[in-house]
This record gives C-alpha cells, sequence and structure tokens, in this order.
C-alpha cells in the first residue's frame, strides 16, 4: 500500500511497474464494489473508507516461496526506480 505522499494510485503503480517489467495485480476490491455483490459503492464508500481507501493505493506484488534473491531484488529495484529512490 503507497503512502498517500507518494500521489500515486494502484491503476498508475501497475502501469509503471509493467512497463519495467515488473509484474503487479491490484490488492483487493471492496466486495461492496463489485457487481456480484449489487456495485453498492454509493451506499457503501461513505460507511466504510479505509477499504476504499487501501483498495485505491494497494497493489500484490510477486511472492511465490521459490522466487530467488536476483528476482526479489528486480522487484525492488523496479519499486525504487518508479519511486525515483536510489
Amino acid at each position: 500500500v503507497f503512502g498517500k505522499s507518494h500521489k500515486l494510485s494502484r491503476t498508475d503503480a501497475i502501469s509503471k511497474l509493467d512497463k519495467l517489467g515488473v509484474p503487479a495485480r491490484p490488492f483487493f476490491y471492496p466486495l461492496s464494489s463489485l457487481p456480484d455483490y449489487g456495485s453498492q459503492e454509493a451506499v457503501y464508500k461513505s460507511k466504510n473508507p479505509m477499504a476504499y481507501d487501501i483498495s485505491s493505493r494497494g497493489i500484490n506484488l510477486s511472492c511465490a516461496m521459490n522466487l530467488d534473491e536476483e528476482q526479489i531484488e528486480f522487484i525492488c529495484n523496479g519499486i525504487k526506480t518508479m519511486l525515483g529512490v536510489k
């Protein structure tokens, strides 16, 4: 989950990481925002602001138990590059 100070949405983060060859996907979606739950976002977004906030800034990265050090370093370097950290 990226801090608000990064001013980075999950969509932007995933797109930027994809361009660097780092696979990422959305963290989660609040259930009330999903079509199977009647798309109740208008009703529940104000009742669950933390879930919607975290969802908008969170991503999942590769985390398989068989990742080697080189793969982990590649992912970490991609995040650093995306955030402009050396």
